[in-house]
């Protein structure tokens, strides 16, 4: 394995000859790992580090922790590449939507802002949104909704569904090679003995069943991220784009563009790096 170049919470998207660690349950070519707790990678052993979509995932609280990490694994020099939404977008480009009359627009942003951090159940409101395009026959309607999607986060309904029964063949390997943590099945034990003894009003307000990590604990601008990485003992934070990055052969195509040329991960998304000092 590559120490060189690592993809922290990789999920599917991991590259050959990298170092590809995740936390939730992973195929056997990725590495499990708490990325919450100390990295097991070696001090100074790292040249870039690479994660998409994670860093909105992680406790505010052990956010710098998990940056100082990051820099601790990285040799001097080495860089670090942040991909997370980018709430400054998200709201200009509500707000721009509201005050143009563009409701689908303006609804659909206000759901991608919102249902991570509040919803209760496995895939929220925009998994049942995914499924509903996904499965109804195409219409004018339909299919601006669906480029507006397609826009805001680079998802397609292809690439949805494709990536439902990529997440169905990876549990097929796992349940294959008795990777499946115990402690995630008493986990979920727990959660629907908890649902069906407590009064439901109590359920519906206070116990989610989404999976771990799914929900969002926060939404970055750029100037917070850049501070973060700024106390974490990094220099010039910068913004790049999906498409640049200080790290000549960064394999774009893999990571955060689609090949046609548009952002993987859509308009929502900011692309940070930063450097560890010499």
């Amino acid at each position: 394995m590559n120490h060189e170049y690592v993809n922290l919470a990789c999920g599917s998207s991991y590259i050959p000859r990298w170092s590809n660690l995740d936390y939730s349950d992973c195929p056997p070519w990725v590495q499990h790992c708490n990325l919450l707790g100390p990295l097991p990678i070696s001090t100074g052993s790292c040249r870039f580090v690479y994660s998409s979509h994670y860093l909105e995932h992680i406790p505010t609280q052990r956010v710098s922790f998990f940056l100082e990490e990051v820099y601790r694994i990285l040799r001097p020099g080495g860089i670090v590449r942040i991909v997370t939404p980018d709430f400054s977008e998200m709201c200009l480009a509500y707000a721009s939507a509201y005050q143009a009359g563009d409701t689908d627009t303006a609804n659909f942003i206000q759901l991608e802002i919102l249902d991570q951090c509040v919803r209760k159940i496995p895939g929220g409101e925009l998994g049942k949104l995914y499924k509903t395009l996904a499965t109804k026959g195409p219409s004018n309607p339909q299919e601006r909704i669906r480029r507006i999607i397609y826009h805001r986060t680079g998802e397609t309904l292809l690439s949805y569904a494709e990536s439902r029964l990529s997440k169905r063949q990876e549990l097929k390997e796992l349940l294959k090679s008795q990777k499946v943590a115990l402690h995630k099945i008493v986990r979920q034990l727990r959660v629907r003995f908890a649902c069906l003894v407590a009064p439901s009003a109590f359920v519906e307000q206070n116990i989610s069943q989404a999976a771990i990590g799914e929900n969002h604990a926060w939404l970055y601008t750029f100037d917070q991220l850049a501070n973060l990485l700024s106390n974490a003992g990094f220099t010039n934070p910068e913004r790049v784009s999906f498409n640049t990055s200080n790290l000549a052969e960064f394999p774009y195509s893999q990571l955060d563009m689609h090949p046609a040329g548009a952002p993987r991960k859509g308009a929502e998304s900011m692309y940070v790096e930063a450097i560890k000092p010499l």
